[in-house]
């Protein structure tokens, strides 16, 4: 699927080099990072006519529902093995676009609600001077203190929330049970909102997490 999406964003961007276009990039597939590298070099061969290409990079939300997929199919997974290589694939790929030879083609969005991560990732576009060609992106609704003190320091963050239809609030369901999985899914889960809330209080939560 991410090859496919790929190509369809290169083909619009060669017929239509004056709109504005975008892709995400699931930290938690190994094919993410050499897609970004793609995206960024062909960004900026387009030229100063063509209209900078939207870059989220995102965590990813089904890691777990993909190895269990995929070991009920009996075939291999495609996502990395756990959290902890995908945090590392999410900071590798923003570490690539995140330089002043390539904001100016590439902006870059980085969804994560990891304070950890998301003040990394400023303050390598600060050291870089790159941070007006960076968004932080948080998701609405959750976590609102941790979001609300970045959006503080940070100088402003997107919102992300699901939009549905009058009468079609089945269709935002999947994203309102990732939400609850995430925030009940325990310490061992190695899931940051599962422990965002109690972070402020709890020492070995803010430890672990900064480790």
């Amino acid at each position: 699927e991410l090859e496919l999406t790929l190509r369809v964003l290169l083909s619009m961007g060669h017929r239509h080099p004056a709109r504005r276009l975008g892709i995400g990039l699931p930290a938690y597939l190994p094919e993410s990072l050499p897609a970004a590298k793609a995206i960024a070099s062909w960004a900026g061969e387009r030229g100063g006519e063509a209209a900078p290409v939207t870059v989220r990079v995102t965590k990813g939300d089904a890691l777990g529902e993909e190895h269990a997929d995929a070991l009920v199919r009996g075939f291999p997974a495609a996502p990395v093995a756990s959290r902890v290589e995908t945090d590392a694939q999410f900071l590798r790929i923003l570490d690539h676009l995140l330089t002043p030879a390539r904001t100016g083609s590439v902006s870059v969005v980085a969804a994560t609600h990891n304070l950890f991560d998301a003040a990394w990732v400023w303050r390598l576009a600060r050291r870089r001077r790159v941070e007006r060609g960076l968004e932080n992106e948080f998701m609405l609704g959750v976590a609102t203190s941790q979001a609300a003190a970045a959006r503080r320091d940070l100088g402003g963050t997107r919102l992300y929330a699901p939009v549905v239809q009058h009468g079609q609030l089945s269709l935002a369901a999947p994203y309102l049970v990732r939400r609850l999985r995430d925030l009940s899914a325990g310490d061992r889960s190695g899931h940051f909102l599962s422990v965002a809330a109690s972070m402020g209080t709890d020492d070995g939560s803010f430890r672990r997490e900064e480790d």
